[in-house]
């Protein structure tokens, strides 16, 4: 199984992370948010696919077939929100455990061709690409977002 970092596609990424060094992690945010393109025989492909499989709800309908899955990283801005978030929560903690995070997978709607073979994985501009906004906030809610549309545009 492959267990390569997706940046410099040379050294084993390091446990309970996504690169191998600091240098891959800081030179991947200096592009934040971009998707990198996650290998069908990578275990994180493995990991994702087999959480996703074991987690679907079948009352709504037939498991899709996983064509791709990309990691989306984030800026360091985006980081620092994250993090502080989590110490937030760590620290309303009655026990003295680490807070457990909870994978989710979300469906946004998008104006553009981000992630389909032979595309760029840049995010576009365009305004109404909800997928697109959604990476670029770090998948903040879209309640905002759809507030700020007219009745047409929802």
């Amino acid at each position: 199984m492959n267990n390569k970092c997706l940046v410099c596609l040379q050294n084993p990424k390091r446990d309970n992370y996504q690169f191998c060094s600091k240098f891959c992690t800081d030179r991947v945010a200096r592009t934040a948010p971009q998707l990198l393109p996650v290998p069908d025989d990578h275990v994180m492909y493995r990991d994702v696919k087999t959480l996703f499989v074991n987690n679907w709800n079948w009352s709504t309908g037939y498991l899709p077939q996983i064509k791709r899955i990309y990691l989306i990283t984030w800026s360091p801005s985006l980081r620092e929100s994250f993090d502080s978030y989590r110490e937030n929560v760590a620290r309303t903690m009655t026990n003295k455990d680490k807070p457990k995070e909870v994978k989710r997978f979300r469906c946004e709607a998008r104006m553009c061709r981000l992630g389909d073979p032979g595309e760029s994985t840049a995010l576009c501009r365009m305004p109404m690409c909800r997928l697109c906004r959604a990476i670029e906030t770090g998948f903040k809610t879209t309640l905002d977002y759809k507030r700020s549309l007219s009745p047409m545009q929802q």
